[in-house]
């Protein structure tokens, strides 16, 4: 299966003729060109032959380019859906809900007319709403959004793999905020600086999905089937909490450092690093059980015996060593605080548990979807 993926527009807009990757396996081809100016005032260039016949047999004649000032980028204008909206420029809660709509409905394009003169700022402001989009104003109370994410294709495993790196690189911000407990300031920096870019790049990875997955005229448009849609919501809905929960941690782990000076113990605090380590590790491999169901079965047995069989005991072990922590405090936060750090860890090896016996039961259909 092929899912029409949206690649980033900063990213590209920051293309050089450097060679470099895209998803990790792509390499970009690059030729010196000129411009020539002809009797018209027209600039033209030329383009190698194989590159144009392999365009035109994939899409169309007809491209897009796109230009920021000192690049160019072209890209393939695919058969488009628009859709004019009336837009109150005062309403951001309502603006917000009719461009994110248009896009999970499939539309390619939004006209809008506005209740006011617009500026090109404010149409670029719109186009945060669905990260990578382009916009651009038209007339004095016209615009124009343009969704881009079907710049080039992914198939599944690509598109897990791209979410496989980002939980590895989530899990290093969450370890590095358990080494700096209790520096209150350095767990700030971590959550702000770091974990926040993380579980953007991880949103938008789902906002696409849900397009796809939300409405038929998508999906059939691009080509997947019904039964591969049923695969993907709940995978990726799944996938969504786990990415929360991180942040969560590192949240929880910052109202703990605020109060640190109640904490008993403060070695022993280190159970929780313990715990999450493990945790981790069931994420990465439910991550893998899409595309080789048969590796999460030690994360399924491991539930079903209520985690005592996973790592011969390892995962419930350290649970019992969190408990056995928060029930030697005295302070009633710090307890609290605990409980809900404890829970949010406990969470995931859960939610991955969901996605290994996801990916085995429907192991027939994900077949399908490599």
């Amino acid at each position: 299966m092929h899912i029409n993926f949206m690649y980033d527009t900063n990213k590209i807009l920051n293309l050089t003729k450097e060679s470099y990757t895209t998803r990790g396996k792509m390499e970009m081809k690059h030729v010196k060109r000129k411009f020539w100016k002809t009797g018209k005032g027209v600039y033209i260039t030329s383009f190698p032959v194989e590159w144009v016949e392999d365009f035109v047999k994939r899409f169309k004649e007809d491209i897009i380019i796109l230009f920021d000032g000192d690049k160019f980028f072209i890209l393939p204008i695919l058969d488009e859906r628009t859709i004019e909206l009336e837009i109150d420029l005062d309403d951001y809660a309502g603006t917000k809900m009719k461009i994110v709509s248009a896009f999970l409905k499939g539309y390619d394009r939004v006209k809008m007319f506005f209740n006011r003169h617009v500026t090109q700022e404010e149409v670029n402001k719109l186009c945060e709403f669905v990260p990578g989009a382009l916009g651009k104003r038209v007339g004095a109370n016209e615009g124009e959004i343009f969704f881009t994410e079907r710049v080039y294709e992914a198939p599944l495993g690509e598109i897990l793999v791209d979410v496989r790196r980002v939980f590895q690189e989530l899990s290093e911000d969450v370890l590095d905020a358990f080494r700096a407990f209790p520096d209150r300031n350095n767990i700030v920096e971590i959550k702000n600086r770091r974990l926040n870019e993380k579980e953007k790049r991880l949103d938008e990875i789902l906002f696409y999905i849900r397009r796809v997955s939300s409405n038929p005229l998508v999906y059939e448009k691009i080509g997947v089937s019904i039964e591969e849609v049923t695969i993907l919501s709940p995978l990726f809905s799944n996938i969504e909490r786990l990415g929360d929960l991180h942040k969560e941690i590192v949240e929880r782990l910052e109202k703990i450092a605020n109060i640190v000076d109640r904490l008993l113990d403060l070695e022993d605090f280190s159970c929780f690093l313990d715990y999450y380590k493990l945790a981790y590790e069931t994420i990465i491999t439910s991550i893998d059980s899409v595309e080789n169901p048969e590796k999460g079965l030690e994360i399924i047995r491991g539930k079903l015996s209520r985690w005592v069989s996973y790592r011969d005991g390892a995962l419930i072990k350290a649970k019992e060593r969190m408990k056995e922590y928060i029930f030697s405090q005295r302070d009633p936060e710090i307890i609290r605080h605990l409980t809900i750090l404890e829970g949010k860890e406990r969470a995931i090896p859960d939610i991955a548990s969901n996605i290994c016996e996801f990916a085995y039961n429907m192991r027939g259909l994900s077949k399908s979807v490599k």
